[in-house]
């Protein structure tokens, strides 16, 4: 009988992806509890990067890809607040901003970039259920 290795190399990076983005989660969580809804971007941003240096996550602000269409290069580049491990972009989401747009940017950042994964951190909402939400590259264009 052939069985499925579960421990595969796919299934690992998968589970490693996991573990990150739920570690990146409960730092988004613990942040926003303790500045509350609606803080200032800069002072988020930069209480987040403080509080993933602490949990062991690198990161790095600001960070611009050039945008890929149709597997060719164009001369337009997209950006994210924070790239984490080199795995996950993750952007901010301030009070005034389009949710819709700011999605948007994110996924067209890591379907770019051949990133796995994205989070949007919405950093004015009072519902804990909706501080981070996960984005997908979704279709290839």
């Amino acid at each position: 009988m052939i069985s499925a290795d579960p421990l595969c190399p796919a299934a690992l990076a998968r589970l490693e992806l996991n573990r990150l983005a739920a570690r990146v989660t409960v730092a988004c969580l613990d942040l926003h509890r303790e500045l509350g809804p609606g803080a200032p971007r800069r002072l988020y941003e930069e209480a987040l990067v403080f509080e993933l240096d602490c949990a062991g996550i690198a990161s790095r602000r600001r960070v611009e890809w050039l945008v890929r269409h149709r597997g060719v290069r164009l001369n337009t580049r997209v950006a994210t607040d924070l790239l984490l491990e080199e795995l996950v972009a993750l952007n901010l989401l301030a009070a005034g901003e389009d949710r819709r747009t700011r999605e948007g940017c994110l996924r067209v950042f890591i379907r770019s970039a051949g990133l796995p994964l994205g989070l949007l951190v919405d950093i004015q909402t009072p519902r804990s259920d909706r501080v981070v939400t996960t984005v997908a590259a979704g279709l290839p264009t």
